[in-house]
């Protein structure tokens, strides 16, 4: 299973309402390619895992580097697992009315995920724990 983790800095701070539609877009994009992982948001920068067959994760990134909403583009891993470390493609932020959100399919609080479980050598999780540690989330 391959994955790649990037950060990047949107081009402006989001609204819930934006947020929300790039969670459906997103997760029904990424579901039709067979692409799992985790988007994280949090005052105007994003990390995201994305993992699948190789060519559709390097694909999806490449749709990344041109939507104008990203900048400054950073891949910070890329590798191979032996399994998928999220089983599904999910977004995590947090807002106002968090509790709203949890009913959205794909929607994840980013206080509740649990990495613990998950391979702690990878260093794509290292990432992501690092993201949440650091944006309090």
């Amino acid at each position: 299973m391959y994955y790649l983790v990037y950060i990047s800095t949107a081009t402006k701070l989001l609204i819930e309402e934006e947020l929300r539609g790039i969670l459906i877009a997103s997760r029904k994009k990424n579901i039709a390619k067979g692409i799992s992982g985790l988007l994280l948001y949090s005052e105007g920068v994003f990390i995201e895992l994305l993992e699948g067959d190789k060519m559709e994760v390097i694909l999806a990134y490449k749709k990344i580097e041109i939507d104008r909403g990203h900048t400054n583009l950073i891949i910070l891993s890329t590798g191979e697992s032996s399994e998928r470390l999220l089983s599904e493609w999910c977004m995590g932020y947090t807002t106002e009315n968090t509790t709203s959100n949890q009913k959205m399919p794909g929607y994840i609080n980013p206080s509740t995920l649990n990495l613990a479980d998950a391979d702690s050598e990878n260093p794509a999780i290292i990432a992501l724990k690092t993201f949440i540690d650091d944006h309090h989330l």
